[in-house]
């Protein structure tokens, strides 16, 4: 008798035990794995090849973009009035509506692109402009981006009414696939703006 007692007397304790295990395991599992699974469903949405981006507050100030295959809308990171973020790969782009306050400051935009490559990219640099047409007929300037990891391209258009403008950057690491950065491309040059569509 004294032996099964001891018995029934341990058993509270090991069930005291095995809930505590089963309690830090779910917290460790709900720890780690709810960022991955958050980032997962939550923060990657695939786009179909041919979707259209609108952005801006208005048809009169906005613009479109096209995006090509393969390319995942960050939800969590976007809102299509003020900025989108895309993601190929490793390959990450940002597109950006900038309100302006004057015709003057459009001179003024690859200097603000400038600062915008060494804010979001600390050690980058942007390379000189060069003009560049999109396929519906307006010009921008595009450039390189540089840093000690990474390379990409950032592009900038000033709206028909040049009271605002839509600026676009895509970096990747240096050993990401070169496709990522043409694919970029591809959407900068496919910008449209609305109101100047005939």
């Amino acid at each position: 008798m004294h032996g099964s007692g001891g018995a029934a007397a341990a058993l509270p304790g090991s069930v005291r035990l095995r809930w505590l295990v089963i309690i830090v395991t779910v917290m460790a599992l709900l720890t780690a794995g709810w960022p991955l699974l958050s980032r997962i469903v939550a923060d990657h949405h695939r786009l179909a090849a041919r979707s259209k981006l609108v952005l801006g507050p208005s048809h009169k100030n906005s613009a479109i973009v096209t995006v090509g295959p393969g390319w995942q809308l960050r939800p969590g990171e976007t809102n299509p009035r003020l900025i989108y973020r895309l993601q190929r790969g490793q390959a990450r782009m940002t597109i950006a509506y900038a309100t302006l306050l004057n015709n003057r400051q459009v001179d003024d935009l690859w200097a603000g692109m400038q600062e915008v490559v060494q804010v979001r990219q600390p050690g980058a640099a942007l390379s000189r402009p060069v003009r560049i047409r999109s396929v519906h007929g307006s010009t921008g300037d595009f450039g390189l981006v540089r840093g000690p990891n990474l390379e990409g391209t950032a592009a900038v258009f000033a709206g028909p009414s040049r009271r605002f403008a839509i600026e676009m950057m895509i970096v990747a690491p240096k050993r990401s696939a070169r496709a990522n950065l043409i694919a970029a491309q591809r959407i900068m040059r496919s910008v449209l703006f609305p109101a100047a569509a005939r």
